[in-house]
């Protein structure tokens, strides 16, 4: 094992990353996954590094760093929709 700079260290730690989620997604993913099964995935993976220190829920308003929420869409709202 040799001696490794920043830029190594990193690069090793995404490479990890990436594995780690991609191995989330083979285990959890079918063709049919929509936004909610990616949040769950998604979650799933912040859960493993993160979730000492923050907790990840989904189809929850968001808080920001205020204590305000967002207001959630409903299904028949879309926002990215061309009038």
């Amino acid at each position: 094992m040799g001696i490794y700079g920043p830029y190594e260290i990193l690069r090793e730690v995404e490479r990890k990353f990436r594995k780690d989620f991609e191995e989330i997604m083979r285990l959890r993913y079918n063709p049919n996954t929509k936004g909610y099964e990616y949040e769950k995935i998604a979650a799933d993976f912040f859960r493993k590094y993160l979730g000492s220190v923050y907790d990840f829920h989904i189809r929850a308003a968001l808080v920001d760093y205020k204590g305000e929420y967002s207001r959630m869409l409903t299904p028949q709202e879309n926002i990215y929709r061309e009038i």
